[in-house]
């Protein structure tokens, strides 16, 4: 068998990726669905260079879209949807409403509202088809870096914004994000007022 230590997920499943299941995956998996169950539908995944982050995100994905059960044993916990959709986000160091903005294929702008009325405009046209949607940004501390030092306010208020967004209960959608320390460490630079 042939490891891969590294993981790209905007570059989607191949047939070739494999997932070995760790007890650690398995919590962090059950941990979502609970959370996911009681209305919580933003999640950050934190850990050190090389833990499986990714490889968890593209296992999540397989499961979901090619019928495997390494992680998802019963894919009816997220809202009995008949299918699933992804938007994989690896980030850079560049705003997340430009990334956002290039994956939803619309123009960006320093208005925040065109990205939520695509993104509402996208949620209703799979809930039509009863599907589902996870959005993936992985490498997430790269987008905090350039928050941190580019208009932090209007940053983070915009994290803060799609958090929200995410989590209102009747929207069939889960963010995730994976980043190697926790948000605080990113923070250096910041005043005490943000």
């Amino acid at each position: 068998m042939k490891f891969n230590l590294s993981t790209n997920i905007s570059q989607g499943v191949n047939d070739n990726f494999k997932y070995i299941v760790t007890p650690n995956a398995q919590k962090v998996y059950g941990n979502i669905v609970d959370s996911f169950q009681s209305g919580i539908h933003s999640f950050s995944i934190i850990g050190t260079y090389g833990t499986g982050k990714s490889s968890f995100l593209m296992a999540l994905e397989q499961d979901l879209l090619k019928n495997k059960s390494n992680l998802v044993s019963e894919k009816s916990v997220f809202a009995n949807a008949d299918s699933f959709e992804f938007i994989n986000i690896v980030g850079d160091y560049s705003s997340l409403s430009m990334l956002l903005s290039r994956e939803l294929s619309i123009a960006p702008s320093d208005d925040s509202k065109n990205i939520f009325s695509a993104l509402t405009k996208l949620l209703k046209r799979l809930q039509a088809k009863n599907r589902f949607l996870f959005i993936f940004i992985d490498e997430f501390g790269k987008i905090l870096e350039h928050a941190a030092n580019n208009n932090p306010e209007k940053e983070l208020y915009f994290l803060q914004t799609l958090a929200e967004f995410v989590n209102v209960s009747s929207r069939n959608v889960i963010l995730i994000t994976a980043l190697h320390q926790n948000f605080g460490a990113y923070a250096y630079k910041l005043t005490e007022t943000l």
